[in-house]
């Protein structure tokens, strides 16, 4: 029997709203079977129309470079397609954020050390390019996000009060999971 047929607008954003471009979503139909296989336009958006109304389930299978899908989108979201999502003003928003690299300095004791800064490099072939030139931690701690995979190099350029720098540069890598995404890192 044919139902009544809506239509769904999703819009992928980062955490302060900004449209992710390029970001590639999959459809699946009541039934489970996939149905489109679109990616976001210059907006973040994807219109699916036509749709019988009921329950689908969207999928984000391709995040951009630096950002980490959200679980839920990765296993699969249920969107129940109605009234309300086929209104052309209703736009279901998606947001992604991005992988982070969280930094700590504790002394012996493991307590938390104010006051290091540092320099971030990527290997870059046999040498390294400059990422970040003075990174600066506060209550023992930095937290930076969107860092591509790679082998990367932290070096203690000023230690913290009443302590001597580290001499030896930290080498670490981010590495991407099973579906290309950069994960998270934490260095101490």
């Amino acid at each position: 029997a044919v139902g009544v047929k809506g239509s769904l607008t999703i819009q992928k954003t980062d955490e302060n709203g900004n449209p992710l471009e390029g970001v590639e979503f999959e459809l699946y139909n009541p039934l489970n079977r996939k149905v489109a296989t679109r990616l976001t336009d210059a907006e973040g958006k994807i219109s699916f129309v036509g749709m019988v109304y009921g329950n689908f389930t969207i999928k984000e299978t391709k995040a951009l470079e630096g950002y980490v899908i959200d679980e839920e989108l990765f296993n699969g979201k249920v969107i129940t397609i109605n009234d309300e999502t086929s209104d052309p003003n209703h736009i279901v928003v998606l947001k992604n954020r991005m992988n982070t690299l969280t930094i700590t300095k504790q002394n012996v004791k493991g307590e938390l050390l104010d006051g290091a800064e540092f320099k971030l490099e990527k290997k870059n072939g046999e040498a390294y390019d400059l990422i970040h030139q003075s990174i600066s931690l506060h209550d023992g701690q930095l937290v930076l996000s969107g860092l591509k995979s790679g082998v990367y190099r932290l070096t203690e350029l000023v230690a913290p009060q009443g302590y001597v720098r580290n001499l030896e540069s930290l080498e670490f890598e981010i590495t991407e999971n099973s579906i290309g995404q950069a994960e998270d890192v934490t260095v101490s």
